[in-house]
């Protein structure tokens, strides 16, 4: 690398004096600092240095002139400018001459080289300034401003960065049925440089089982280390190809039966150990130690069948059961509760609405809640179900109010997938919060508390979550939220406040796969639908 240098002009003149004028100045001190961006190599890199003759004519004589590195002059360069350069290392450094000639009736020296080692002498990125200044032993001065060229030099490593694809979003979850069978996770590899990869990157792997402890520490995390056997890593080396700059997929096989504890939570590190290629010397390869390493967060669950329960309110003397059939099958129930529905009233026809909504929805299993004798008739809940109930175990319930409409309450147990017993409850509590909290809360509770195994309650609790001294401050102190910040469903054209909610107990029967509101809905509230993952072992 060379650097641009420039001559002097000259001009006739008639001054009296000319020797007044005459200056010897390093004409890249203009410039100062003069920067140089070098890349890292195993050969010395050339600068240019030199000094101009100015003045009004032509030097008269030879002029000779001395060239001087000021290793000083670096810290008073860094406070006046407020920098923090390193000078430049000796030996790192080999300047063509301190001595040079301006010969008679020229305006400069020869271009001089100033040679810079970089490899094994200079830090990667690091920048250093080499002041280099002059003097004469003649009558001409020197330039007071342009007297000495700071010389800045920075070298680079062409980097490439080899890291964990996907590390950025570490813990990686993993949720693992119980298997006879070992289950695999795929991964890979990269690399990425300035340009293009200039080689092949061979890479080590390696499960680094202490950093659990490192990172339980940092996050306040309590994972569990994986047991000894429970898990092999396929490959513990693989290359990083330099055409797509990705590895081939790595693999881990999991054991999951008889070697791990069903629901407990255990982080397996799998670290870059090593990265090394026949890359030029003008590269360097570097691990991130961000991204070196993948944490998978492995929970294995129970065998199970995932659920989809649907809490709908259709509306007060609502009639058309095909178009809220239609509305109800686009959410694809196993587990259904509607409210409001009429059997045998005068204004709906009169008509048996809960057995033509089975019929339609192709949900034979159903049982009607009475909350208000009303028109001839009955008005209230029904729970539906495509799984097949026990009616020995059957319950409706009229949950007490001081106003003519109780609350409905239904109870059933079905048999998900004929075989794995499922309490199913449904309700409509009283929008008075008197009523609702002093009368109808605790009767619910000591109702349901009647019930072991897994419940799954579905309703209009008309109550703020949020509110811990309202209905779900009490109802979660048996049964669990699916959600702490779950979302309002009503009014269905802009949700503020809650109605419906789904909850369940215990805990360790269900995981949440999904909660969410509906947009598709007859009524004044949008539906609410959960989908969970049901244990059966």
């Amino acid at each position: 690398m060379s650097a641009f240098y420039f001559g002097s002009c000259k001009y006739d003149t008639d001054i009296a004096t000319p020797e007044a004028y005459e200056r010897i100045y390093m004409p890249q001190a203009g410039k100062n600092p003069v920067t140089y961006h070098l890349t890292m190599s195993d050969t010395a890199q050339t600068l240019i240095y030199g000094a101009d003759y100015g003045g009004v004519g032509y030097p008269a004589s030879d002029i000779n002139v001395h060239f001087s590195v000021e290793p000083a002059l670096v810290d008073s360069f860094n406070q006046a400018n407020n920098t923090d350069y390193k000078l430049l290392p000796a030996g790192s450094y080999e300047l063509e001459a301190t001595d040079a000639v301006i010969p008679k009736g020229e305006v400069n020296t020869k271009p001089l080289a100033l040679k810079i080692t970089t490899i094994g002498k200079l830090e990667h990125g690091v920048q250093y300034l080499l002041p280099i200044s002059i003097s004469t032993a003649g009558n001409i001065k020197n330039s007071d401003a342009l007297g000495v060229t700071y010389f800045l030099v920075d070298a680079k490593y062409n980097v490439i960065n080899v890291e964990m694809t996907g590390a950025d979003k570490n813990p990686i979850s993993k949720l693992m049925n119980m298997a006879d069978t070992a289950q695999t996770i795929s991964f890979t590899a990269k690399a990425s440089a300035d340009g293009d990869l200039p080689a092949d990157v061979t890479v080590r792997l390696a499960a680094v089982q202490r950093l659990v402890d490192t990172f339980n520490l940092k996050n306040g995390t309590t994972y569990e280390k994986m047991p000894e056997g429970s898990f092999d890593l396929v490959q513990l080396s693989g290359t990083i190809h330099s055409e797509t700059g990705n590895s081939d997929p790595f693999e881990i096989k999991v054991k999951t039966k008889d070697a791990l504890t069903p629901f407990v939570e255990y982080l397996l590190p799998v670290q870059i150990t090593e990265a090394a290629g026949n890359v030029p010397v003008s590269s360097r390869i570097d691990i991130d130690a961000a991204k070196s390493t993948l944490y998978y967060l492995i929970q294995a669950t129970k065998n199970g069948v995932e659920l989809t329960v649907l809490s709908y309110g259709k509306g007060s003397g609502y009639n058309d059961m095909e178009a809220l059939a239609m509305s109800i099958k686009t959410y694809q129930p196993d587990l259904l509760l509607v409210r409001e529905l009429d059997m045998n009233t005068t204004r709906s026809g009169p008509a048996d609405q809960p057995k033509q909504l089975a019929a339609l929805l192709g949900m034979p299993y159903y049982v009607f809640a009475n909350a208000l004798d009303y028109q001839g008739g009955k008005y209230g809940s029904a729970v539906f179900s495509k799984y097949p109930i026990d009616a020995a175990m059957t319950k409706t319930v009229m949950l007490s109010s001081s106003k003519d409409e109780k609350g409905p309450l239904a109870i059933t147990k079905v048999m998900v997938d004929g075989k794995y017993p499922l309490t199913f409850a449904g309700t409509h509590l009283n929008a008075n919060a008197a009523i609702r909290n002093e009368m109808q809360v605790p009767e619910l509770m000591d109702i349901m508390k009647q019930y072991t195994g897994p419940v799954i309650l579905a309703g209009d609790f008309n109550a703020n979550p949020s509110d811990a001294s309202d209905t779900y401050g009490v109802l979660t102190t048996t049964f669990t939220r699916p959600c702490q910040d779950c979302p309002p469903n009503y009014p269905a054209s802009a949700p503020k406040s809650y109605s419906d909610y789904i909850l369940y107990k215990s805990a360790a029967d269900f995981s949440v796969l999904d909660y969410h509101v509906g947009q598709n809905a007859i009524g004044t509230h949008l539906p609410v639908v959960l989908k969970v993952k049901f244990y059966v072992d």
